[in-house]
Formats: structure tokens, sequence, C-alpha cells
């Protein structure tokens, strides 16, 4: 048995600004005979910390036989490290085999750093590249998709005029309306011979659109088995007549279709990460939220509420639509032009909801190709396809000449929480505006939560553009919009203003719900993408924003969001707020038990 004891970090607290350090030490002991201490570490896998610190021995202190005795090692804290209480678990093992485990805390608090430089300045866009581990480039093209059916032209436009490769990722692909229409045209350019590769997240493709989804993997089944001699077809595996009539119907090159399963790609990616990240245990943020909800319901128990019992990779209920998911929406035509942003390929998106993308072409689109390469891959490595998609980009010696851009990802099942961490960094460098519309607003205490509080107190005019219960009908019966109201009252208590969109006031008329994802930051910065300010987007989805520095567009888009200040929303004052809390009560405290799935 080994023994760990004497336990301290100092300090206890420290802030997230990037100079931070704190110091572990501890004792430890080895209970068996002719044993000797072989490594003493403090793994913080479930942190940004390196998943793997070793702790050197104290000098003088440490049996020469036995290595037991005093160890201690140093943490430097990370700029933008999430907030709240860690533990910082110490593993020991020892000759014989044996391992022992114990932890000490450490509290993380929130602090903007004092030397930030203006989000238009050009040593910010080095850092924001930095900080989100992506290259600045530019767009020679930038368009903004405002209107459904303008963006539903374009998209069909460019799918249409295809003559090598569509890359496409989505949420969900619909088999009705749009949906349907979109499909046919992606058959269709497959049939002419080009690429066509498709990304969609499984837990909600299924129960959107089995029926589409069917249509295109039978047409990626049809296309490989046209692609083989009669004579190489297996009995049973499907009739030779088929075969014959698909060929006569045009199947060539078909659709390789990958559908997204986070459980086994959350635990694929960990096998490559080291033997610490195979480890499950409940990543921080999670962690911060089972205790806040312990606290509350004054429970015994480690794990209090009931989704934890369906525990899976980095703490996560093991359960469809609550797991890791792709959340991003990306299309890439031969390698040159690009969509991206909030909408899902489904009717409402482009007939009744406010939603945005943007169309870009230039440099950037090579960035965006390689991201949605990347998650490609790494999803496909679980799938069985027949080919891997080729790496088609923007040729050389195309105009550098546009707005600087920058395309961030996120992916959390590898800890990558890039467009978080992005975000946060614009906020902090906000010196005059920020100005925000997303979906809701499902914000605990952590880092966003801690950035918008700050910037508010910091004299920044931080206004939030979110649904209403009557827009919110359109989806989950305004769940999303009831969660967001028990989050609400510390950012008001702090400065932030938040507006809801005031929707259609006729009974059983379909509302314009608000899916866009739109940030201004000091009227020079844009962010647009699939991110909303949630704990999902945050933390659980794979998310990207397209960051555009053009103050004339920057400015444009202010003059766009406080106009639907005035005509189509509604302030949620304090004394609002109580009024609602007092309307919903029960909606508002049984929405808790939906966090994950916003």
């Amino acid at each position: 048995m080994i023994v760990i004891k004497n336990i301290s970090v100092d300090p206890e607290q420290v802030e997230n600004h990037g100079q931070a350090t704190a110091s572990v030490r501890c004792m430890t002991f080895t209970g068996q005979d002719g044993a000797v201490i072989e490594s003493v570490r403090v793994d913080l896998s479930q942190t940004l910390f390196p998943v793997r610190l070793e702790m050197d021995r104290e000098e003088g202190n440490v049996l020469a036989s036995t290595r037991e005795g005093g160890y201690q090692t140093r943490l430097s804290i990370p700029r933008l490290m999430d907030t709240g209480k860690y533990l910082v678990p110490i593993v020991v093992t020892d000759s014989a085999g044996n391992e022992g485990q114990a932890s000490g805390h450490l509290q993380v608090n929130y602090k903007c750093p004092d030397d930030l430089v203006r989000v238009g300045d050009e040593s910010f866009i080095r850092s924001l590249e930095k900080t989100s581990m992506a290259r600045i480039s530019s767009a020679s093209t930038l368009e903004f998709l405002d209107n459904g059916k303008g963006a539903l032209e374009k998209v069909l436009g460019l799918i249409r005029s295809a003559e090598r490769q569509i890359n496409l990722q989505s949420y969900t692909l619909g088999n009705q309306g749009a949906g349907r229409i979109i499909s046919d045209e992606l058959v269709r350019k497959a049939s002419e011979g080009v690429e066509v590769n498709i990304l969609l997240n499984a837990d909600t493709q299924y129960p959107t659109s089995p029926i589409g989804t069917l249509r295109l993997k039978l047409n990626e089944l049809l296309a490989e088995w046209t692609r083989r001699e009669p004579k190489q077809l297996h009995s049973g595996e499907i009739p030779e007549s088929l075969v014959k009539s698909a060929r006569q119907a045009g199947v060539s090159a078909g659709i390789s279709v990958v559908l997204f399963n986070g459980r086994v790609v959350g635990e694929a990616a960990r096998e490559t990460k080291g033997e610490a990240r195979k480890k499950t245990g409940t990543e921080q943020w999670l962690y911060r939220l089972w205790a806040s909800r312990k606290k509350e319901q004054e429970s015994a128990d480690d794990n209090p509420s009931w989704l934890a019992s369906f525990q899976g990779p980095g703490g996560l209920p093991a359960l469809p639509l609550l797991d890791y998911a792709v959340h991003e929406k990306i299309l890439v035509v031969d390698g040159q032009r690009a969509v991206v942003g909030g909408r899902n390929l489904e009717e409402q998106y482009f007939s009744r909801w406010s939603d945005l993308d943007l169309y870009l072409e230039g440099p950037i689109v090579g960035e965006i190709q390689k991201g949605f390469l990347r998650s490609y891959e790494q999803a496909m490595a679980q799938a069985s396809l027949p080919r891997k998609p080729a790496l088609i980009l923007p040729g050389e010696g195309r105009s550098q000449v546009g707005v600087q851009c920058l395309f961030v990802q996120s992916r959390p099942w590898d800890r990558e929480y890039h467009a978080l961490q992005a975000l946060v960094s614009a906020i902090q460098s906000c010196r005059e505006t920020f100005y925000a519309t997303s979906q809701y607003l499902v914000l605990p205490e952590g880092l966003l939560h801690d950035a918008l509080k700050d910037a508010a107190l910091r004299g920044v005019d931080v206004r939030i553009l979110m649904n209403s219960a009557r827009t919110a009908e359109e989806v989950s019966l305004s769940s999303g919009y009831f969660l967001s109201l028990n989050y609400l009252e510390p950012l008001l208590d702090a400065g932030v203003r938040v507006w809801e969109k005031t929707g259609v006031p006729e009974e059983n008329v379909p509302q314009p719900y608000l899916h866009a994802k739109e940030f201004i930051l000091d009227g020079e910065l844009l962010a647009a993408g699939s991110f909303n300010l949630s704990l999902r987007s945050s933390y659980i989805e794979s998310e990207n924003l397209v960051f555009v520095w053009d103050q004339e567009l920057a400015r444009a888009r202010q003059r766009n969001f406080m106009a639907k200040l005035g005509y189509e929303a509604r302030e949620i004052t304090p004394a609002r707020l109580e009024v609602l809390a007092r309307e919903h009560k029960t909606r508002i405290e049984w929405s808790r038990y939906l966090e994950l799935f916003f």
C-alpha cells in the first residue's frame, strides 16, 4: 500500500491571467518491503495543464534507498484556464506495481489581463492566432447571407457549379423542402463524377431524417458496388440486376457519408494522446456543474444529477444527444468557395427562421477546407469508407488582397476549446462595445460567463439578443429560453443587457426562431459561425467561428444589430426578469435538468 499525505497547494487560489503559478507538495511512502518509489506525478488530464507532470524530489527530504519522502512541482496557470475549484490528483507508483492516489485542491479565479490591446490592433490579431491555434488568412470575397431564400440560392448555386469536389458538414440534413432539394443536387453531382463528402451528426441526423440518411448511404453503397465486377459481388450482398440498374442510372462516383458518433470518436481520439487520457474522469467544467447541483440539492451523492449515472467519455452522459457532437455547418466547393455559419440544411432555416451564414472566397477557404478534412478524417477512422477525400486548396498565386480573417474550430473530445477561448480573448480586449446574437444564453459560472460580467463591469456596453418564450416555441417547448432565465440575474447585475426577440403575436403561427450566431466587437471586429453562448458550444460540440477584421463591415453589422433591438426585440430588465421568474417558476426550475442539451 502506498501512502500519500501532507498534500499542499500554495497558493490555494490563483488567477487565470497567464502569470500565476502554484506549488504542489506531498510526502509519499510505500508499505511494501523492498519496494522503491518509481514515479510521483500530478495527473491533470482533465484540464488544460500537461497530461502528466512529474514531481521532483525535495533535496534532503527523500530516502536514497526507497525514494520515500517529499516531492514537489510548480504549476504555471495557463491564460484562459477555466474557472472553478480543481482537484489536483497526485498519483504514485512503486517498483512492486502498487499505485496510490490522493488529491489537493486549487481554486482558479477569473482575471482579465491589464496589458491587453484593442481588438483591431495588429498585435491582438497575432495573439488571437496563437490562442486559437489557427492561421490568419484573407477573404477576397465576403458576403453576409442574412436572407434565407438568398442563402439557399447561394448554396444550390455552389453545389451545381462543382467540378471536382463538394465537402459538406451539417448538424442535420433534412429530406423535405430545402433539405431534399440540396440532397437531390448532391446525388446528381455525384452521378456526374464529382467527389461528394458529407459529415453529419448521428444523434441528430437519424431522428431528423432517417429516410434521407438511408437514401444517401444507399447511393454510397451502390456507387461502391458499381465499381466492382459482378464476379466480385458476394452472394446475398446485392443483386447483379440492381447493380446494372444503378450503372444505367448514372451512379458512378457516389457519396461518402460519415455519421459522427461522439462516444466512439471521443474515445478513439483519446487513445492517441497517451495513457493518462484513456481515463474517462469528469472534465473540469462538468465537475463544477455537478458540484454546484450537489450544493443546491444538499445531497451527499458525488454526482447529484441522474445524468451522471450514464457516464461516458469526459464524464458526459453516454446517452444520445448528450455526448460529444459535431455542430459545425460548412460547405466547401472545389477548394475555392465556402459557406460557413449557423444554418442547418432543413426547410425552416431557409424559409422562416432568422439565421446567418458567411460566403467566402480567397485563401481563407484553404483553412476552412483543412478544418473540414481534419474533422471528416477523424470521424471516418471509425467507418469503413472506400476512399479518403482529396485535398483541394485554393490555387497558388491567388490574390492575398482582401479582408483579414481567422477560421477557428474547437474539438472538445481533444480538449481543444479554441472557439470558446478565442471569443473570450476578444471580449477581454473590448474597450467600448460587445454585441452578440445567440439562440439562448445558457451560461453557468465559468470562463465565458465571467468574461461577459467583467467586460460590463469595465464599462463595455454589452448587449445580447436571444429568443423569447414565443419564438422559442419552435424548439423543445421553449426549454432553452427558460433555462437561459436561470443564468441572467448575475449578468444583469453586472450591467450586461439582454433582449428577447418578440416574434409573431398570433397564436398557432410559426415563429421566426432566432438561430443566428454573430458577435460584433468595438465596431472593428466581427465573428460569425456555429457558436452559441451556451454550455454545449463551449464544452461539448465542435464549433467554428470566422473572425473578420473590417471596420466598415463591423459598423454596418452593428447598425443592423441595433435596429433589431429597436423594432423586433424587448429588453429583459432586472424588473422584467423578476416578473418572468414568478410567471414561469415551475418551467424555469424544471429546465435545469436539461442543461446538457443546450
